[in-house]
C-alpha cells in the first residue's frame, strides 16, 4: 500500500513537464489458505477463459464490447464460485467508489459511441476507438470534475467491503492500493482482477 505525501510539478516549456510523486510504501502480508489459493487460481483461469471465449463467440463487431462481455461473464461466474466455496475475494479491496465511477465512465463512452440499431449486434461507430483511448488518458480529468462538483469531501478510495484489520487501519490513515495516475489507474485494477 502507498500514501502520496507530495506531488511536485516542473514545467520546462510548452508540452514539456515533469511530475514527481513523493510517497511512502508499506507491505502487508495477508495469509491465504490452500483452499483459497486454489479457488483464486481457478477464478483467474475462468476470467481469462471467459474473455477469450467472448472474443471468439460473441456476435458483436466491436472488440471492446466483446472484452466487456467477457469481463462481465467472468465476474459473474467467479462470484458464484466464491459464494459456493465460501471464499473471500482476493480483489475485494479494489472495489470502491473511485473504481466504480471509472467503470461507469468507460461504459458510458462505449454505450454512447456504439450503434445500437442492429441489436444484438452492437456495432462500433468510427469514433469508438478514439473515444476509448481519450478516456484512458483523460479519465482522471473527468473524475476530478465529478468529485469536485458532486462528491466533495468523500473518501472514494475506501473499500466497500470490510478488510482485515491491518488493511482497514492503513486505509483509515490515507494509504491506497495503487498510484492513481492516467492509464496505470485503469490497467492496474484490471490486471489485479484477472491475476
Amino acid at each position: 500500500m502507498l500514501k502520496v505525501l507530495d506531488i511536485q510539478l516542473n514545467f520546462f516549456g510548452y508540452l514539456w513537464y515533469d511530475a514527481r510523486y513523493k510517497r511512502t510504501y508499506t507491505k502487508l502480508s495477508i495469509p491465504r489458505s490452500r483452499k483459497a489459493f486454489r479457488v483464486h487460481l481457478a477464478s483467474s483461469f475462468i476470467k481469462i477463459f471467459s474473455i477469450l471465449s467472448a472474443l471468439v463467440f460473441l456476435p458483436f463487431e466491436s472488440l471492446l464490447w466483446r472484452i466487456a462481455g467477457g469481463m462481465i461473464a467472468g465476474s459473474i461466474i467467479s462470484f458464484i464460485i466464491l459464494l459456493i466455496t465460501r471464499t473471500r475475494s482476493k480483489v475485494s479491496y479494489l472495489l470502491n467508489w473511485n473504481i466504480l465511477i471509472k467503470i461507469f465512465l468507460l461504459l458510458l463512452v462505449l454505450v454512447i459511441l456504439s450503434d445500437w440499431h442492429a441489436f444484438p449486434n452492437i456495432r462500433p461507430t468510427e469514433y469508438l476507438g478514439a473515444g476509448f483511448i481519450l478516456m484512458l488518458f483523460f479519465q482522471d480529468i473527468f473524475m476530478d470534475l465529478i468529485i469536485k462538483i458532486f462528491l466533495r469531501k468523500r473518501n472514494l478510495i475506501r473499500p466497500f467491503f470490510k478488510q482485515p484489520s491491518n488493511i482497514q487501519q492503513m486505509v483509515n490513515q490515507g494509504y491506497q492500493n495503487y498510484l492513481d495516475i492516467p492509464v496505470w489507474s485503469t490497467f492496474f485494477p484490471f490486471i489485479k482482477w484477472i491475476f
